[in-house]
């Protein structure tokens, strides 16, 4: 593969911003802006647990 390939832009999974720059997170395999957009983001997928797992119970 050519360098160009592999430098591929990425976009930041809570807001979908795109990552220009190098300072980004890279956590739980995603890439996020800043580390509140990645707080959020777990935030958000905690509370769809939830709401599934509440789901799940009524079933």
């Amino acid at each position: 593969m050519s360098k160009r390939a592999e430098n591929k832009r990425k976009n930041c999974l809570n807001c979908n911003k795109s990552l220009r720059r190098i300072d980004w997170y890279y956590r739980n395999n995603g890439y996020f802006c800043n580390k509140s957009c990645f707080r959020a983001y777990q935030e958000k997928k905690q509370a769809e647990q939830k709401s599934d797992k509440k789901e799940a119970k009524k079933a």
